[in-house]
């Protein structure tokens, strides 16, 4: 939470200059405050924890990058949206997909191209209806599956498919790529391509820095796992290394010799990303895979590299309303990690080349400059990233109606500053305040040694005061005092009830458990479950409402 200065030094010509960088995202009071009350602010997650990840189940942590859930995706579920408001298309795919091959395996007639690729789980892919529009969802985490180039292929067909149907059910398209860290330079061109529907995409051209590790890393018959004569530490075979035209490479080894530093600029980032000189990077359509509608692109200060690269073509082509923060400016290609310091353990990745848009703008340093401004401030952070997400569903929703980039965000900024400015009155509320110390006993586990049949009693106390508030008078704040713990009685001896978070599940649990025989034997949990279903059903859906009041894992 903390500021913290790091200073940097380059040599420019025979002059040393020293550059210092000021990073700071909160102030350690405001970091504190924040890990005390959001879920979302946790300690780094533990390389068991990123397994977990892979399986969805692990709650989403704000600041981690390339992870499937994002702030926008968990401020959706706080919204509160009607159900059968979002639609699981990714998952629908995967499931036609598996159909499809078991059909070909048993020699029934399938879908061939269906049937040729594989479930995509890494990615997300789902509709949302909002304000009678619907608008598709793309989430990207990275561009570098962990499955190699393989994957990504498998990952671009997939896309590919999914466009196809976006294209035909929605209104528009948002393409979450908060936190993207970059990745295959193959798989980020291609994908703009399923953008491409108004002809040739312009996506960027680079200046070469031109090194004899450059030379190696890209020569016609260097293998430089293999290379025992001329080997280049820490270099490993990569899928985002270019292909050259030898042409071209021919000229860059003859500007070397004469002692020139620099290639001068070259087509980069385009269907094979082939280099040839001073040409721009281009990308075409793929028949019958490409998004035509409006779409709007969600980015941060977190999304780096090709995080950076595919905002940019998308911005610069018109192809995509950018929203969000400004990127991170990692603008170049990078060679794989270099050693930068013989006999120590400190290796780095360096930029190879810097490249620039189609419309000029250089991408190092400078990143994605969003064309609407929407920040993460404290409060998204505390009330769950609902605001954030119903201002992204709202853009879209100004986005396919017409508006152009300057209304929207006019509009949003002069949303935000409204809240910033509201003053909310402090109600003076008996009931609240008799349930939030309820709620704090419980939570301290100071009635964890009472019976059920007395935790019952204690709990029809608590939603008598929680149904006396009046909702409409509380804050966020306020509802974020207001989480309901399962009793520990039950969780202890159902371990499904434990793992439920969402009212409905839970319900419906307890009507399941009211039929269990070692339940049924025992007076007091009988009561307890009787008290707890009665109690959750009564209360109604107002204050239950995503970002409102939620039940919580934490057994008392």
């Amino acid at each position: 939470g903390a500021p913290v200065t790091v200073k940097f030094g380059r040599s420019v010509g025979s002059q040393a200059v020293v550059i210092n960088g000021n990073f700071h995202w909160s102030s350690t009071k405001d970091y504190a405050d924040l890990v005390a009350t959001s879920r979302y602010v946790t300690p780094a997650k533990t390389p068991a924890d990123k397994e977990k990840e892979k399986l969805k189940d692990l709650p989403y942590t704000y600041g981690e990058s390339s992870t499937r859930k994002t702030y926008f995706s968990e401020g959706l579920k706080k919204l509160g949206l009607p159900r059968g408001a979002e639609t699981d298309v990714g998952k629908l795919l995967n499931v036609e997909i598996d159909e499809a091959k078991e059909k070909k395996n048993a020699g029934f007639d399938h879908d061939a191209v269906l049937a040729a690729l594989e479930p995509v789980e890494r990615l997300a892919a789902y509709t949302v209806r909002f304000e009678g529009k619907v608008f598709g969802v793309l989430r990207i985490p990275n561009y570098s599956p962990e499955d190699g180039f393989g994957a990504a292929l498998n990952e671009l067909r997939w896309l590919g498919h999914m466009a196809g149907i976006l294209q035909h059910s929605t209104d528009g398209l948002i393409i979450d790529q908060l936190s993207n860290g970059g990745g295959f330079v193959y798989e980020f061109s291609q994908f703009v391509r399923l953008f491409a529907s108004q002809g040739e995409i312009a996506t960027s051209k680079m200046d070469v820095k031109l090194s004899e590790t450059f030379f190696q890393s890209h020569g016609e018959t260097v293998d430089p796992e293999n290379d025992s004569e001329n080997p280049v530490e820490g270099l490993k075979r990569n899928f985002a290394r270019m292909k050259l035209e030898e042409g071209a490479m021919q000229k860059m080894r003859e500007a070397f010799a004469r002692g020139e530093k620099w290639s001068g600029p070259v087509s980069f980032l385009g269907g094979s990303s082939e280099m040839i000189p001073n040409e721009m990077g281009s990308v075409v359509g793929l028949p019958g895979k490409v998004y035509s509608k409006p779409v709007l692109l969600l980015n941060d200060g977190r999304s780096a590299s090709g995080g950076d690269f595919m905002p940019a073509a998308m911005q610069a082509a018109k192809r995509a309303t950018v929203m969000g923060e400004t990127s991170m400016g990692l603008g170049g290609p990078v060679y794989r990690s270099q050693e930068s310091m013989p006999g120590s353990e400190m290796f780095m990745r360096c930029t190879m080349g810097y490249c620039e848009r189609a419309d000029g703008l250089p991408i190092e340093n400078l990143g994605v400059v969003p064309d609407v401004h929407r920040p993460v401030v404290i409060e998204d952070v505390k009330n769950g990233f609902a605001a954030y997400a119903h201002d992204v569903l709202y853009s879209a929703f100004m986005l396919v109606g017409g508006a152009d980039n300057a209304s929207i965000d006019q509009q949003l900024g002069a949303e935000l500053r409204n809240r910033a400015n509201a003053v909310h009155p402090v109600v003076a509320m008996p009931e609240l305040t008799l349930a939030t110390k309820l709620l704090a006993d419980f939570h301290a586990g100071l009635k964890s040694e009472l019976s059920a049949h007395q935790q019952s009693v204690q709990y029809e106390v608590l939603f008598a005061h929680l149904a006396k508030i009046e909702v409409t008078k509380l804050t966020a704040d306020d509802w974020h005092k207001l989480e309901i713990p399962l009793p520990a009685a039950l969780t202890e001896r159902d371990v499904l009830l434990g793992s439920l978070t969402d009212r409905a599940s839970v319900l419906a649990r307890l009507v399941e458990l009211k039929n269990v025989p070692a339940f049924r034997s025992d007076a007091g949990l009988m009561k307890l479950i009787t008290t707890m279903h009665t109690g959750l059903s009564g209360l109604g859906e107002a204050r239950f409402n995503g970002c409102l009041a939620l039940l919580t894992k934490r057994a008392m």
